[in-house]
């Protein structure tokens, strides 16, 4: 095989395990499990995840908001779990496309990368300009235009595309130096807060906003909005799948990136959550007025003074900038991949790999043209909510593609394991609860809940699922998707013309 003789980095095994599902070996493996975990961990971000959706939380549910973070972990380890299996099972470049197509389910399988890419696209433009307004703060730039905003985020973008293309050694060490200014800005500020700040007893993430016992906010749509909210803070973790290719015995190595970078994330998250509540001053005053635009800087500005800002919102940039790099390490890899298949046009230019480092440096590129033309559409406070609401949903209806196509292949008996397993009844167990999890948060992050604002803004995750299904239907049927996939099965079982004679019927 040609792939073989450019690149020496892989082991017999792992050259076999290509060999059965059909690729060549095309990129190099110089990540190890601590890379893929960086990697997925940079993408979920506890300091980004958290600062995100912290402010949306505690007005909409007040501290008890808290308690939608364990529970969502609860829903998101299920995924996680069968995410495990498949990623140890398929460890191909690419992650939840190839999982849902190696499943036996190609048709998914396209729809599922549609979604997954676009949601990732979405992600990668709005934490990108978000990014460049603390990036102004931290360099004392005062009142940027929409102007500057928008030129300081292209300048961000062609600096995390220059870091992808250099090489896997810079990609790490932005991974290793976002763990650092995560360890940093969530970890260490939150034991500051808890030991010498606070201002609230634990018995106040047991009253919701508004009054009232727990159990009756649990049953309320302020709960379910919380945990839409939450549902953003841990995605991501799927990410250590995208760059199996890349990552030696991935096997064994993906599987555990996949669960431990969500359990540990999580914790970060909570604890950090936990701190902020307890040292929120005049908390109750800060729920109920809505006044505060950031409640985060508003509690260390008023503990540690405004010399804390510029520090604590570098460190902010650092972790966002880590996200942006290994988010575009994920879009490129599964637009190799879906190329790879012949599916997308471009096919011969996606999957160009450069000679040295065996990087996707035409998706590199294409990613990043994407993402800068996107900056067109307006943004605004008002918009970023929704746009938060729209990604997660982007990312839940992805998922829920994914378990749909490992449900089929149980259900069909295809479903063979890898080296991580969770054996026959728990893996059928944990896919099927996990598939509901996730139909039941693609449902909660749509749902038209919000009074007071315009009818498309409550519908804005509705639409746009709506518009991209109907759009990637479109490109389905105009690419001859479906003839494809029937020409690749029948090389399998060797009866092409009948098959692509009963898929032009």
């Amino acid at each position: 095989m040609a792939g073989a003789e450019q690149v020496q980095t892989h082991t017999d095994e792992e050259q076999a395990l290509l060999d059965t599902m059909g690729y060549d070996v095309t990129l190099k493996r110089e990540f190890t499990f601590w890379s893929a975990f960086a990697v997925a961990f940079a993408i979920i971000s506890p300091l980004l995840g958290l600062y995100t959706i912290y402010g949306l939380g505690l007005t909409t549910g007040g501290a008890a908001f808290w308690w939608a973070f364990p529970l969502v972990l609860a829903g998101q380890l299920l995924t996680a779990l069968v995410f495990a299996e498949m990623g140890s099972r398929y460890p191909l470049a690419g992650g939840v496309y190839q999982w849902a197509r190696q499943s036996g389910s190609p048709q998914l399988a396209w729809f599922t990368g549609w979604f997954y890419i676009f949601c990732y696209m979405i992600a990668a433009t709005t934490s990108t300009y978000v990014m460049s307004t603390f990036f102004c703060v931290a360099a004392g730039i005062d009142n940027p235009s929409r102007g500057t905003l928008v030129l300081i985020s292209i300048g961000f973008v062609i600096l995390y595309t220059v870091i992808n293309m250099v090489g896997r050694a810079v990609i790490k060490i932005m991974m290793y130096a976002s763990i650092t200014a995560e360890a940093i800005g969530s970890v260490a500020m939150g034991t500051i807060l808890l030991l010498f700040y606070r201002e609230n007893s634990l018995s106040v993430i047991l009253h919701p906003a508004g009054g009232g016992s727990l159990g009756s906010f649990f049953a309320t749509g302020g709960f379910l909005a919380c945990i839409a909210f939450v549902g953003w803070a841990f995605v991501g973790f799927e990410a250590a799948g995208t760059v199996s290719e890349e990552v030696r015995d991935p096997q064994r190595a993906i599987p555990k990136a996949i669960i431990y970078s969500l359990i540990i994330v999580a914790a970060v998250v909570m604890y950090s959550a936990l701190a902020f509540i307890l040292a929120t001053p005049d908390l109750s005053k800060v729920v109920s007025s809505g006044n505060v635009a950031d409640p985060i800087v508003y509690t260390l500005t008023y503990h540690l003074g405004e010399a804390i800002s510029r520090p604590f919102f570098a460190l902010v940039v650092i972790g966002f900038l880590a996200c942006e790099i290994a988010t575009q390490t994920v879009v490129s890899r599964a637009m190799f991949s879906w190329a790879r298949d012949g599916l997308i046009p471009g096919k011969s230019v996606l999957t160009k790999v450069s000679k040295k480092h065996r990087l996707p440096v035409n998706a590199l590129i294409v990613s990043a043209i994407i993402i800068s033309i996107m900056y067109v559409f307006a943004y605004s406070d008002k918009v970023w909510p929704l746009l938060v609401s729209v990604t997660t949903g982007l990312f839940y209806t992805a998922f829920m593609l994914c378990l749909i196509a490992a449900f089929l292949a149980r259900l069909t008996g295809r479903w063979t394991p890898g080296a991580w397993s969770l054996g026959r009844t728990w893996g059928w167990v944990v896919n099927i609860a996990a598939l509901v999890w996730t139909g039941f948060m693609v449902v909660n992050i749509a749902w038209p809940r919000w009074a007071g604002i315009p009818w498309y803004q409550n519908w804005a995750v509705v639409i746009m699922l709506a518009i991209l299904g109907v759009i990637g239907f479109l490109c389905f049927i105009g690419l001859r998707v479906p003839q494809k996939v029937a020409h690749a099965q029948s090389l399998l079982t060797g009866d092409d013309g009948a098959v692509l004679e009963a898929a032009a019927d």
